[in-house]
C-alpha cells in the first residue's frame, strides 16, 4: 500500500478501474450494495444486519483526509497525460 501511495505522490497515474472505484466510494460511501443472496445468507448465519452508510459523513472524512483532492489530482494528471500523448 505504501508503494501505491508513493507512486501517486510522485505523479504516476492510478489505473482507471481504481479511480472509478474511488469515485463510487466518494459519492456513495460504499463500493457495492450487498445482493439479496448475501443478505439472506447473513440472516441464516445469524449475522447482524448491515448498517447503512451515511454518504455525507464519508464525504466529509474523505475531504478532510485529502482523498478527494487526490482523486481530482489523478483525474487532472490523467487528462494532461492523455493530451500529451495525442
Amino acid at each position: 500500500m505504501k508503494t501505491r501511495n508513493l507512486a501517486v505522490q510522485l505523479g504516476y497515474k492510478a489505473p482507471k478501474a481504481f479511480m472509478k472505484e474511488a469515485e463510487i466510494v466518494y459519492e456513495s460511501g460504499i463500493t457495492a450494495e450487498p445482493s439479496k443472496a448475501i443478505l439472506k445468507r447473513r440472516e441464516k448465519l445469524g449475522l447482524p444486519q448491515i448498517i447503512q452508510t451515511d454518504a455525507e459523513e464519508v464525504k466529509k472524512l474523505l475531504n478532510k483526509t485529502g482523498f478527494k483532492a487526490t482523486i481530482d489530482g489523478q483525474r487532472s494528471a490523467g487528462d494532461s497525460q492523455e493530451a500529451a500523448a495525442e
